[in-house]
Parts: structure tokens; sequence; C-alpha cells
């Protein structure tokens, strides 16, 4: 089984497409675990008609950020898998089916990583072009160069796995990233080539700068000790927080001078892939 756990927050105009997408999956052994983080528009209401389904289950907690509420779901999971998905990403409906395939191929593995499709004003693009299908060879470096990807929603993680590696609690944005690059220090990671999920760019909100900057992996980035290739992405956070947070370029540039280095390698890398970035 596959345990889809979805943190919702005042997205009750549009999760309706993304359920209508998991209940038309092909492959049929999932439940879904709605996690309501204190939403205070009228998500519940929109939920009712689904909440008949058993294989749906809704939880309601007190506003504490999509950390905790990813957390939450991963706990009440009965499924050996896991797959977090935003409320306003919708899957392919042969989505479960290509994930479970790959699993099959690679029973030893810890997480399955599949392609995605970035849409942003009408515009739909797949987020590498890169035709591979096996174990990851080196996981920091085809992390940083793109040719893998574990945002929410085209990936599957083993749900013992993923309870020794939970999400930053004390993080609201980047706090996936953060996550990542500790699970990837020990996982083993399987690509399929096949796209499951869309990424709807136009609904997305957390990915805006925080207002408690602390909340921020960019504010909390650890340098020392990592492997080349682990301090380059580090250095593409580095990057964004720059191009975030404007009026914090001093502090940025402060905490992190020795490594400006590596915000050109991921400045290069970002123009090698011709990567959409504000």
């Amino acid at each position: 089984m596959i345990s889809i756990i979805i943190p919702l927050y005042n997205k009750g105009n549009i999760i309706q497409l993304t359920l209508n997408s998991i209940l038309a999956q092909s492959y049929k052994d999932f439940e879904v675990i709605i996690v309501d983080d204190g939403s205070t528009d009228k998500s519940k209401q929109m939920l009712l008609p689904y909440l008949e389904n058993e294989n749906i289950k809704y939880i309601y907690q007190t506003n504490k950020g999509v950390s905790a509420a990813r957390n939450a779901g991963a706990q009440q999971a009965k499924g050996e898998w896991i797959l977090f998905l935003d409320a306003d990403d919708p899957l392919y409906p042969n989505a479960l089916e290509i994930l479970i395939s790959a699993i099959k191929k690679a029973p030893n593995a810890s997480i399955i990583s599949a392609k995605y499709h970035s849409k942003k004003n009408n515009s739909i693009k797949i987020n590498n072009s890169f035709r591979y299908e096996g174990f990851v060879k080196n996981k920091y470096k085809w992390l940083f160069q793109n040719r893998y990807s574990l945002r929410m929603g085209c990936f599957t993680i083993k749900r013992n796995y993923f309870l020794k590696f939970t999400f930053n609690e004390k993080l609201s944005r980047f706090e996936d990233m953060e996550a990542i690059l500790r699970w990837i220090k020990e996982a083993s990671i399987y690509i399929t080539p096949h796209p499951i999920m869309i990424y709807n760019q136009d609904t997305c909100a957390l990915s805006k700068a925080s207002s408690v900057l602390e909340k921020d992996f960019v504010f909390n980035l650890q340098f020392k000790n990592k492997p080349f290739w682990e301090k380059c992405k580090l250095g593409e956070l580095f990057y964004f927080g720059l191009l975030s947070y404007p009026n914090q370029k001093k502090i940025l540039i402060q905490k992190y001078y020795q490594y400006i280095p590596f915000i050109l390698i991921a400045k290069l890398n970002l123009i090698s892939r011709k990567i959409w970035t504000r």
C-alpha cells in the first residue's frame, strides 16, 4: 500500500482537483491522509463528499506548519511507502502504477524518484530531460545537476526510512530541501523516467519569502564538513536567499561569506539548465 499524505491549509478551492486525480488512479491499493493545518477557509466543507470514502482520512490540527502536518500524517500512515503530495498538485492517472512498477524492480530502494511537469501561466514543461532508469550513482551531484528530483509528489519513500529523518518542524520554507539533504545521505534511490504529477506553480504559496527568517532553511545552512556536491546545492539555496531577501543580503553574506564561490557554481549550473528563477 502507498499512503498519500496531503498537508492542507486554506486550499479548499483546489484540493478537489487533486483528490479526483487520486481517485482516478489505475492502481487502487492506497490510502489518503489529509492533515488540515488549521485552515480558516471552507476546506473541510469542500472535503465532506470525499470523506465518505473509507480510503480517505481527515485529521485536523491547530496551525503548526507544513512540516508538522506531514510528520503527523506519516505517523498515522499504514502503507509501507509514503507519497507526500501538496493540495494543489494533481497526479497523473498512472502515477501510483509507475511507482509500484519501480518498487518491484528495486525492492531494496529507500526512495523511488519519478519526473514531474511544472505548470505556470498555462505553460507546462518537464522538470528535466535526463532519460535514465536505475539507481542514482552520485546522489548529491545528480541532485545538484537536476538529474533527479525529490519534489513533493514526484517520489515515494519507505515509511520506516522516513520516520528516521522526519521534517524539521521549525522550518516552513525550503523545509523539503533540508529534509532531502538528510534523506539522501544514506538512502538507496531508484529513478524512473516517467512523469507522474503536475507541480502547480500558479497556486504555490510557501515558496515565497518567510516573514520569520529563522523559519527559512536559507538562514540555517550548514556547509561545514559537507561533501563538495552538497555544498554546491547549499550554494544554490544561498543564491535563492539573496534573491528572496534583498533587505537581508548583508546578513546572509556575513553568515556564509567563505562559501560565496558555491553561489557562482550554482548560478552557472542554473544557467546551463536554463531554469526559470526569480
